[in-house]
């Protein structure tokens, strides 16, 4: 059966799958919607403007997509991780970088007290070397990961998103150069990623009336900058 699924695997509180069943509803929804007025209109316009899953029947939001191995669509789909055994998306992206953050930090310790050990030890001991090198070389792939996620996650993306980065037309300005409508800083993208929310993955609204008074405002600088110029 298909559906929208934020990559949760545990939930004992519900309060996370109760969100999603909310979302999946109103996706759903629109979908419905979506097909509608385009059968009745016959045009291509509102099905460019909505992207829609028919797998899951649901319009896709940004930073989403169908995982394969799950049969659904993931809300800021990251990436199906075969170590963990499921997608990374929104709200377990945090408990992953955890993950590899202390896992990081555990082989490093375990790489430094078997250092310490061998050369302390009187003996050789050839049982304690062979385990600590196979156990060592957990700590450069984990600790990669770890770099690399960081960076994601500095500048608010996916592992997706970047691998992907001039296929989705978010990602773009109005001249083709990426750009990141969700980067809201290093902090607070941090933030974003380790509580999100809807702001996580719905790009924010501008209000005409604002940008209306906001091209006023320039063109009246650009008059004063005219007359002092002349005079």
């Amino acid at each position: 059966s298909g559906g929208l699924c934020s990559g949760v695997v545990t939930n004992p509180n519900g309060v996370i799958q109760e969100k999603m069943e909310i979302i999946t509803r109103r996706l759903k929804e629109e979908y419905d919607a979506t097909l509608e007025s385009y059968a009745k209109s016959g045009g291509t316009k509102e099905m460019a403007k909505t992207p829609l899953c028919h797998s899951c029947h649901i319009a896709k939001p940004l930073r989403s997509k169908h995982c394969r191995v799950l049969r659904r669509c993931i809300l800021l789909y990251d990436h199906f991780c075969p170590f963990v055994g499921t997608a990374i998306g929104l709200y377990n992206y945090k408990y992953f970088y955890l993950f590899l953050l202390f896992g990081t930090l555990g082989e490093g310790a375990q790489l430094v007290t078997w250092i310490l050990y061998l050369h302390r030890s009187p003996k050789f001991p050839w049982g304690a070397f062979c385990s600590g090198l196979v156990c060592s070389f957990f700590v450069i792939p984990m600790g990669c990961m770890l770099v690399y996620h960081t960076q994601l996650t500095a500048k608010n993306l996916t592992t997706n998103e970047h691998i992907n980065v001039w296929k989705y037309k978010y990602l773009q300005d109005k001249g083709g150069h990426f750009s990141n409508p969700f980067d809201k800083g290093v902090l607070k993208n941090f933030v974003s990623r380790f509580d999100p929310g809807e702001d996580s993955y719905v790009l924010p609204r501008r209000n005409s009336s604002s940008t209306e008074l906001d091209q006023s405002d320039k063109k009246d600088e650009e008059k004063r900058d005219l007359l002092q110029n002349i005079v």
